[in-house]
């Protein structure tokens, strides 16, 4: 053992953290829940309030419906972006109320028993001598490789065995290799993918293709440009508003006899 090194830390774990719970352990994953079931009502919402009043549905892609640039580049943006995003924003709470999505579930595909402890798991410390040496653990687990080499994990106090995954369809195919007598165990086969899994990948884009994780990176930028320009639209709103108030007031003030 040369040195050793947190997988858990770095600026992509705090953004991916801060992603998931705003970097509030506790209820910190049911606030970020809610706030996926807000966006998911205010993609419904703006189909509504995108809709021409007048004329036919043509008018709504016309890029001068106002005379606002402003507003005419909310209504574009959140026009193109809606589908993404109400996709986005309804796989982002499901995942984070899992509990309660679970019922949709098959039963083929639910765990069995209580799921393993996270931080037990955390608390794992590598062997700093294995009896078996990476080389000889490579070496047992060939004969059973389905692909190129994804994987290697170091044998822990916890699980003194080697952890060895290759490329599958379905998810990695993980051999393990036990550490002094070199067995090796045959991957199990791949579990269906449950609706849950499927969700992720849908939020995440892993294994959807450079297209749709594109389409997911742009509707990660483009709601904070619908917050600029949707909060400046409110502030301008909230400007003619009072001035239509007071020539109303102006109006009803009664004029003095001549």
């Amino acid at each position: 053992m040369l040195d050793t090194a947190s997988g858990n830390s770095g600026l992509v774990q705090v953004m991916h953290v801060l992603h998931g719970s705003l970097l509030v352990p506790g209820w910190g994953r049911t606030v970020v829940g809610w706030v996926g079931i807000f966006m998911f009502l205010s993609c419904l919402t703006g189909i509504w309030l995108w809709w021409p009043v007048t004329g036919s549905v043509r008018r709504g892609f016309r890029w001068r419906r106002q005379n606002s640039t402003n507003a005419n580049l909310h209504h574009q943006l959140g026009f193109w972006i809606m589908v993404p995003l109400a996709i986005l924003s309804f796989t982002g709470f499901w995942i984070s109320f899992p509990g309660l999505f679970g019922m949709f579930e098959p039963a083929a595909t639910q765990q069995k028993g209580p799921p393993p402890s996270r931080e037990q798991a955390l608390r794992a410390q590598p062997l700093e001598r294995p009896a078996t040496d990476m080389d000889a653990a490579l070496a047992a687990a060939s004969p059973h490789a389905t692909g190129r080499l994804v994987s290697i994990a170091w044998p822990t106090d916890q699980a003194p065995e080697w952890r060895i995954a290759f490329e599958r369809e379905g998810g990695p195919a993980e051999v393990t290799v036990a550490d002094g007598s070199a067995q090796a165990m045959p991957p199990r086969p791949p579990r269906p993918e449950t609706r849950a899994r499927f969700m992720r990948r849908l939020h995440d884009g892993t294994g959807m293709g450079l297209g749709w994780q594109i389409v997911i990176f742009i509707g990660g930028i483009v709601p904070a440009l619908l917050a600029i320009t949707g909060i400046v639209m409110w502030l301008r709103s909230r400007g003619w508003r009072a001035e239509l108030e007071k020539k109303r007031k102006a109006r009803l003030v009664p004029q003095p006899a001549e």
